[in-house]
């Protein structure tokens, strides 16, 4: 029995060692091999790498190498630009049998449809839109758009009636507002009909099935399936009053509305935070009122604003038919003469009238072109003291030295009322296209500033 047990362990033992020998002469072999191959491999695959930089970029060829999932995600992305219309190289097509060739988006609703431009500032804008005559509709479109903007107003739209929009548009005094550079007013003999919105349908066949109703295109409801911006446009069919009831169909435009603009989505969970007695150090630059993302006239004096109105046709005619009849930015030089006036020579020698203390502002701020923090406001107070000399001659009031403590004092709201009553000098004379480089404005937590290029001032004396 023992020799049996012994006989088993050397087998095993011989078993084991032989299986070690193996395993280590195998490993020995595939080391000499690598060894031998290496070099080989190395360069193969550095080469491949000089392909794909020399391909697709060292980036991408980085991210090939290193970074797949990124890799993948451009690969994905190339293969789906090689199916859509790439309209800088060859636009969208003309002939409407082409146009209609071009891929469906899949949207929503069944009330919206694809456009190939967006008109800046047309988002809040209710259009009516109309592919059949109704004379009914249009009556009431061209009498009583100022009831009809009462139910719009409180969604935060404006309605719009391009016909009379137009005709606003060919007054002489609106055009020398838009254009006050103008020798003298364009006759603007262009024809804008119902039908004009129907030219930025990306499938122009669309438009059959538009008869008559409301148009609005949402501003951030973009796609770029088509290699190319697209947007969507919203359509509300709007039936003659005789044909079914105003009030019930608005009522139901406006349920619509609601469920489909982001901004009318109800808010939920929404706190309020208490912040009495709390004193912030940036109170002024928090409330700056600030018209580098969109316009805004709510903080002029009223005479301003009613004026702006006047001469203004908002939304859609200072955006969709200025695209097509409003000429060219032209700034005007901006000379600061030996008694401090602010002329415009190259629009009719136009005058900007403000008061002097709101002047010393401004003409602080333009001796700073690369603007000034409102934070930093006392640390010009002794400038603004001396510019404000300068307008007033016969010395300082206590009146007058409290205002500049005020104006530049950041805890306070005096400097935003300058400025505002400063851009409502410039925009109660010329549009805002134009006044935007003349007046002092920003981003919070940014130096405010006047973007006017200082080639373009002319001091006769500085302050």
């Amino acid at each position: 029995m023992k020799r049996v047990l012994w006989l088993l362990k050397a087998y095993l033992f011989i078993i084991t060692v032989t299986k070690a020998v193996v395993i280590g002469i195998a490993y020995f072999i595939g080391a000499v091999l690598v060894v031998i191959a290496a070099p080989f491999i190395f360069i193969y695959y550095l080469v491949s790498w000089f392909i794909d930089i020399r391909r697709i970029g060292w980036k991408l060829a980085w991210n090939k190498w290193w970074n797949q999932k990124k890799y993948e995600r451009w690969e994905g992305l190339k293969k789906a630009k090689e199916r859509r219309i790439d309209k800088e190289l060859h636009g969208w097509p003309e002939d409407p049998v082409e146009r209609a060739k071009c891929p469906r988006l899949a949207l929503k609703h069944d009330n919206m449809f694809e456009c190939n431009a967006y008109i800046e500032g047309s988002a809040h804008s209710l259009i009516y839109v109309a592919n059949e005559q109704c004379r009914e509709l249009e009556e009431l479109f061209e009498h009583h758009i100022e009831e009809l903007n009462q139910w719009a107003a409180p969604m935060g739209f404006k309605m719009v009636y391009i016909p009379s929009v137009y005709k606003a548009l060919k007054d002489e005094e609106v055009q020398k507002y838009r254009n006050p550079s103008a020798k003298s007013m364009p006759k603007a003999d262009l024809s804008f009909g119902n039908d004009y919105m129907f030219r930025f349908l990306v499938h122009p066949e669309d438009r059959e099935r538009m008869r008559h109703g409301l148009y609005f295109c949402q501003a951030n409801d973009t796609r770029t399936d088509h290699y190319v911006d697209t947007y969507i446009c919203h359509y509300y069919e709007l039936l003659p009053p005789s044909e079914r009831n105003l009030d019930e169909q608005l009522e139901t435009i406006r349920r619509r509305l609601y469920d489909e603009v982001y901004w009318l989505m109800p808010y939920f969970d929404c706190t309020v935070q208490d912040f009495a007695g709390d004193e912030a150090e940036d109170y002024a630059d928090d409330h700056f009122n600030s018209q580098v993302w969109r316009e805004d006239v709510n903080d002029l004096l009223e005479e301003i604003r009613e004026r702006v109105k006047i001469l203004r046709q908002r939304g859609v005619a200072a955006h969709i038919l200025e695209e097509l009849i409003r000429p060219e930015v032209k700034l005007s030089r901006l000379v600061i003469t030996k008694d401090f006036r602010l002329l415009l020579p190259d629009y009719h020698d136009m005058e900007i009238k403000m008061e002097p203390l709101v002047k010393a502002v401004y003409l602080l701020f333009l001796n700073h072109p690369d603007g000034i923090r409102f934070k930093e406001l006392p640390d010009y107070r002794d400038e603004l003291t001396e510019i404000y000399l300068k307008l007033k001659p016969n010395g300082l009031t206590d009146r007058a030295r409290k205002s500049i403590e005020d104006v530049t004092n950041p805890l306070l709201n005096s400097i935003n009322e300058k400025c505002a009553r400063i851009r409502g000098a410039f925009v109660g004379q010329f549009d805002n296209h134009l006044a935007k480089y003349y007046y002092i404005d920003g981003q919070r937590s940014e130096p405010k500033k006047i973007a006017l290029e200082r080639s373009l001032v002319a001091w006769e004396q500085r302050p």
